[in-house]
């Protein structure tokens, strides 16, 4: 259902994918859908960080794929504004995933900054390690959510659905992350 969802979205904005190659195989996938990643560090950064320039040019081949660089998603530009029709974060982190204050700050600041360029089509696609929704959850054989209990807020967990409620996002749907 996702994957179908993203051959026929339009527009995406891959936020904070690190070194990129999460955005590549996903531009090689959808070739038809538009697509800009971007990452915090600059060019020259980027290639001293992971040392793989290759994967630029990857994304840059695709006709419809971009790389922004220098682009912190607590800050998202006001011009991006209705620009895409989903947002994605895979996995993001404040320099540790278990200092959980600087991760919460990160959420929320990340969630305001992306709450202010969505327009009210936009669906914002967030993967998050176990625990760390704040929202226990088990998926059976047809990959569905069973819940026996109502959510609780667990204490060691980033918060997200809280955070994110706090900007006016509303969680739609769970599903387990595949990385194929």
């Amino acid at each position: 259902q996702l994957l179908r969802d993203y051959s026929t979205c339009g527009s995406v904005l891959v936020l904070a994918d690190g070194n990129l190659t999460f955005s590549a195989s996903f531009a090689s996938q959808f070739p038809s859908t538009s697509l800009t990643a971007t990452v915090i560090e600059s060019y020259d950064q980027f290639v001293a960080r992971y040392g793989n320039p290759e994967v630029v040019e990857a994304i840059r081949a695709q006709p419809r794929a971009r790389v922004e660089f220098c682009t912190d998603a607590t800050q998202l530009p006001t011009e991006w504004t209705g620009k895409f029709s989903r947002i994605l974060m895979n996995f993001p982190h404040h320099g540790g995933k278990t200092n959980h204050r600087a991760c919460r700050r990160l959420l929320s600041d990340m969630f305001c900054s992306i709450a202010s360029i969505m327009d009210k089509s936009t669906q914002l696609h967030l993967a998050l390690a176990k625990g760390q929704s704040g929202i226990p959850f088990q998926i059976d054989q047809d990959r569905s959510v069973v819940r026996q209990t109502p959510p609780d807020h667990e204490k060691d967990s980033w918060t997200a659905i809280y955070l994110a409620a706090a900007h006016g996002l509303v969680l739609h749907r769970i599903e387990e992350f595949d990385p194929r």
